[in-house]
């Protein structure tokens, strides 16, 4: 089992069941969302056979919502199909009606529509993670899947003790503190600058696992702050948060190594995202 971040391999399930195609999609996704544990193959696997239903229950085209929220079931009672309780990352898979659809299971039950192929092996699947599945189908009008996955019990100790380090360099006030608390609410070390110059003095006397750079920041650009990062830290990790910059500025910087350019305003999911994807590339955590 591997800790897993669910908004990567939702990500990855619409990009490669090109998922856009078929549908017009709604992500509302956590930006604090907990880690959980598991095999990502397999659960790719049920969340595509979730997401893309066209096959399975006449789904002509239409709208498929997805939110991801952290969950946690402090009571016993309730409703039976709810997991035990716990603390859970909860991700509702929701098709609506545009076209024509037709669900015939009416119960909301996960076994009135086991009978379809695609449920049933995707609840496979989730219960091997110790995951839970709750259905809820209305006749010619949708379906939502209710997904349960357990935190991760592994994540909290390690951000304790080896807690990634993230600077962002940004001469707005109001646009550092936005991305500093994201940045916090994620459980990275986060410190800020506001000037190109401060950033590589700063870099140099503590080292970064990652620069979130805007383009315009004063004194000198976010390209030659990174430029100049990269002149005694040639493997630093960079991603572009900027707002009307020339366009020039943004492909040196992904020429030299930036791996991803976020337009202002960015969701913080769009950042909770874009980090962690950069963070993964490879490169180790800096002992402290």
């Amino acid at each position: 089992m591997r800790t897993i971040q669910l908004q990567y391999l939702i990500d990855n399930v619409i990009d490669s069941a090109e998922l856009h195609r078929k549908y017009y999609i709604d992500r509302r996704i956590d930006a604090d969302l907990e880690h959980i544990e598991g095999n990502p193959e397999t659960l790719s696997v049920a969340l595509s056979l979730l997401m893309d239903n066209s096959r399975y229950l006449h789904y002509t085209g239409g709208f498929l919502s997805l939110q991801a929220q952290n969950f946690s079931r402090k009571r016993k009672d309730g409703p039976g199909q709810l997991p035990p309780v716990g603390r859970y990352v909860k991700l509702t898979i929701c098709h609506v009606e545009m076209e024509n659809m037709k669900v015939h299971a009416t119960e909301n039950s996960v076994n009135e529509i086991e009978r379809y192929a695609n449920v049933r092996e995707a609840h496979s699947i989730i219960q091997e993670h110790r995951g839970f599945l709750r259905v809820e189908s209305f006749r010619e009008k949708g379906c939502s899947f209710l997904l349960y996955f357990p935190i991760s019990r592994n994540v909290a100790a390690s951000q304790q003790t080896c807690r990634e380090r993230i600077l962002v360099v940004d001469d707005n006030p109001i646009q550092r503190a936005v991305i500093k608390r994201i940045l916090l609410r994620q459980g990275y070390a986060v410190s800020t600058c506001s000037r190109g110059k401060e950033a590589v003095r700063y870099v140099e006397e503590h080292p970064q696992d990652l620069l979130v750079l805007d383009m315009m920041i004063g004194d000198i650009t976010g390209t030659e702050t990174y430029s100049r990062v990269l002149e005694f830290e040639p493997e630093q990790k960079a991603i572009i948060v900027s707002g009307s910059s020339p366009e020039e500025l943004v492909v040196e910087a992904i020429r030299l190594g930036a791996g991803a350019f976020l337009p202002k305003p960015v969701s913080s999911s769009e950042l909770a995202i874009a980090v962690r994807k950069e963070l993964d590339k490879g490169r180790k955590t800096r002992p402290s």
